[in-house]
């Protein structure tokens, strides 16, 4: 995954994947309304665009829930 700087290129555990969403946990403090980029381990052809709207904590991480954006 890409997030905003500073943090860059992250590897994040999926929870949950749907045609028009995701989850993933992470260490790291995102915000919602940040713009992300997800991408397969290893795989720079195929990257999705989203968009994060919640954020929760769950003990030393945070469960992430974002949306796709619609291509254009």
């Amino acid at each position: 995954m890409r997030a905003p700087a500073p943090y860059g290129r992250m590897l994040v555990r999926a929870h949950d994947i749907s045609e028009s969403g995701f989850s993933f946990s992470t260490d790291v403090t995102l915000n919602v309304g940040d713009r992300i980029m997800l991408g397969l381990r290893h795989d720079d052809d195929f990257l999705v665009e989203a968009l994060i709207r919640n954020i929760r904590r769950d003990g030393e991480f945070f469960i992430i829930g974002a949306e796709r954006v619609a291509s254009s």
